[in-house]
């Protein structure tokens, strides 16, 4: 099941993947060349967008802000082809919207609501 730390999604869908080797450019001027220095393994920023409903009203708020609790963390990340990411430091979280619906088929059957939200990930390289 699609998931970021704890929380669960119908849908969880990453952009860019940008893992990979950190590096600084340390060239001198006046020097021919370029110098790189290897500073990490963290990857760049990119954005999750992520989808649940919620069952009732007043679970609206409790499902908002078990999402927006995300945030500072660093989780691991399931997204909808089951790809894992772990150590992932969660930067930003945003809620995009909360529309009400009223028949839902699929993972989200049974919602009164549909939640989506942006969520800024980055690789920290940590075991």
């Amino acid at each position: 099941m699609p998931s970021v730390g704890a929380v669960t999604f119908a849908f969880v869908q990453r952009s860019v993947f940008t893992e990979g080797e950190a590096v600084k450019d340390v060239t001198r001027p006046g020097v021919d060349g370029v110098a790189l220095k290897k500073i990490g393994t963290r990857g760049g920023q990119y954005q999750l967008s992520c989808t649940r409903g919620a069952s009732s009203k007043p679970d609206i708020k409790t499902q908002i802000t078990a999402i927006m609790a995300l945030k500072g963390t660093i989780v691991s990340i399931v997204d909808d082809h089951t790809n894992t990411w772990t150590s992932v430091a969660i930067r930003e979280v945003r809620i995009v919207k909360v529309k009400g619906v009223t028949q839902v088929v699929g993972p989200m059957a049974g919602s009164v609501a549909i939640i989506t939200a942006s969520i800024t990930g980055q690789d920290t390289g940590a075991p």
